[in-house]
């Protein structure tokens, strides 16, 4: 049961509270059915929202979590105009045209999985008041831990008439520079390893792709609820020694004002977020949903929610916050190194053992380094081939994030 409820540690949904109560809750994993997460916060923002399904299933004392595919979903609001949401990728399913959930207004969820089970939310109206962020900065200072690093905190810049909290989630876009970069790199065709003699191809070619900067993106995790208040609120600290703030760095912080059902909700989720193992202690059915099974058999778990939501985004480099310091270290202790070029009849059975590094024809063949520079030692020794290499995490940032700069990024 714990594995079960262990996978939906994402699972971030809101809603009015009706407790959902499984008959049978205590056998129903035992007896091999199935259980639909529901993932499902819509806001007043215009854009192509957003719904993940997933299904877990038990066989024994084994979980297995699966994207739910091929799921009818769509919103339907009071006046009876339906939004309609097709899967973009496996479980992840987007509204087919932008919208927003407006005030004075209605939705209800309504799923139909392929297996012919129904599932239908309550009605939902967006919260009073607003959600307005006011003012964000990224602070040094001594960390709760005792490190040295960074601080971002925001000030509410809007009040609410329920004096509910806020809820907050955060994307943090980090820039990515391989620190042994070469315009250059390895090309390997016709190789085969095992046809002797070896016959190959090997070039150093130019990069025809951009392998020097990237970008990488996280997302939150847990609850973070914080109540109205004109005073600084921490939303995110990183220690200075972290790679992610090595170069540049962004974070956009999104300031959701729930339902008082939502409050409810994330409420009892946090109180569980004790440690990294969120929802490792809670048991199926101890979580609100107001999503109710019409037809079938399978379980749900999850809320479906509409929220006010503002959102905020700043920049900052390793030297705004540190000046004149050492930058973090990089996420390997990048080496240069050789090899020899060929192997020794790897597929030839009875080999002495092999002392050097792995052969660079191996290497490049696995994609596992990068070229750095022509060795100017070739030969002075066994293991000194042709060529200087690094790990290819060193010279190819792609390892590490994508290439394609995101539309939002300002150097």
């Amino acid at each position: 049961m714990k594995n079960v409820v262990f996978f939906i540690m994402t699972v971030l949904i809101s809603g009015c509270v009706e407790e959902f109560q499984y008959d049978g809750a205590t056998n129903l994993l035992d007896s091999n059915q199935n259980i639909l997460v529901v993932e499902a916060n819509l806001t007043n923002e215009i854009s192509s929202q957003q719904i993940r399904l997933s299904k877990v299933v038990d066989f024994g004392n084994d979980s297995i979590a699966l994207p739910q595919s091929n799921a009818l979903v769509r919103v339907i609001d009071q006046n009876e105009n339906v939004y309609e949401f097709k899967e973009k990728e496996n479980g992840i399913y987007a509204s087919s045209s932008t919208f927003s959930i407006k005030e004075n207004n209605a939705y209800r969820l309504e799923i139909q999985t392929p297996n012919g089970d129904v599932f239908v939310s309550s009605q939902e109206r967006l919260p009073e008041g607003e959600s307005k962020i006011g003012n964000m900065v990224a602070e040094r200072e001594i960390l709760k831990n005792g490190m040295d690093g960074v601080t971002i905190y925001l000030e509410n810049g809007s009040a609410n008439t329920n004096n509910l909290p806020y809820r907050y989630e955060f994307e943090e876009t980090y820039k990515i520079v391989a620190p042994y970069w070469t315009s250059v790199d390895f090309q390997l065709t016709d190789y085969d390893p095992c046809f002797l003699p070896i016959e190959y191809n090997l070039d150093v070619v130019p990069r025809t792709e951009e392998q020097q900067v990237c970008f990488n993106t996280l997302h939150s995790k847990g609850v973070l609820q914080l109540t109205n208040t004109s005073s600084k609120a921490a939303i995110r600290s990183i220690e200075k020694s972290d790679f992610i703030i090595s170069n540049r760095y962004s974070i956009l912080v999104k300031q959701l004002l729930d339902t008082q059902g939502a409050r409810d909700f994330y409420r009892q989720l946090s109180a569980f977020n004790s440690n990294d193992f969120v929802f490792s202690q809670i048991q199926v059915g101890e979580l609100p949903t107001n999503i109710t099974v019409i037809a079938g058999e399978t379980g749900v778990i999850g809320y479906f929610s509409v929220s006010n939501l503002d959102k905020k985004r700043i920049f900052f480099d390793f030297g705004d916050i540190f000046p004149n310091e050492s930058k973090p270290d990089f996420v390997k202790n990048c080496q240069i190194f050789s090899a020899p070029l060929e192997p020794f009849a790897f597929c030839v059975n009875g080999i002495a053992p092999y002392f050097c590094e792995e052969p660079i024809l191996e290497q490049v063949d696995d994609n596992l380094v990068s070229y750095y520079d022509q060795n100017p030692e070739e030969g002075a020794n066994d293991c000194e081939g042709p060529f200087l290499m690094v790990d290819r995490v060193c010279g190819d940032c792609t390892v590490l994030g994508s290439n394609i700069k995101p539309d939002f990024w300002v150097d």
